[in-house]
């Protein structure tokens, strides 16, 4: 009967230990918390947009990041890509060409990865556009847990 009662307590204790709800000397002891849910600010890249934007999920939003620091050919024809022309003294569809690398080489640094946002200041601002404003470091592959 011991024996029964012994097997019982130890399955109760292993069910809870696997729904996290174990307890370890009288305290309540939680499962180590993956490292993205421990900063929220490491976000999985959901496509490259531009040279100098970004798509990621951000707090189970899908939100376009504008990356600080990097100043990108545009992608598309318009104003600014003319602009950018003018002021670099080559053809629209040289600038053009330009932006196109840009985007092509941010998207093989990043397609697939995470990233960890970090914001000036200290918190997340918003451009004219709607879009996050931060720096991105890439974490390194199997530095953390994949993100379903």
């Amino acid at each position: 009967m011991k024996l029964a009662r012994l097997a019982v307590a130890t399955c109760a204790v292993a069910a809870l230990a696997a729904a996290g709800l174990a307890t370890m000397g009288g305290r309540d002891v939680a499962p180590p918390a993956a490292p993205e849910a421990a900063d929220p600010d490491v976000v999985p890249v959901l496509r490259v947009i531009d040279g100098d934007t970004i798509e990621v999920e951000w707090h189970g939003q899908v939100e376009s990041v504008r990356l600080l620091g990097v100043d990108a050919p545009e992608v598309r024809r318009g104003k600014r890509l003319r602009a950018q022309a003018q002021a670099a003294g080559v053809s629209e569809d040289e600038m053009l060409e330009r932006g196109k690398a840009a985007a092509d080489a941010l998207r093989e640094r990043l397609a697939g990865r995470k990233v960890r946002l970090h914001w000036d200041g200290g918190y997340a601002k918003r451009d004219r556009y709607g879009r996050l404003l931060a720096r991105a470091g890439i974490i390194a592959p199997g530095a953390l847990p994949d993100i379903p």
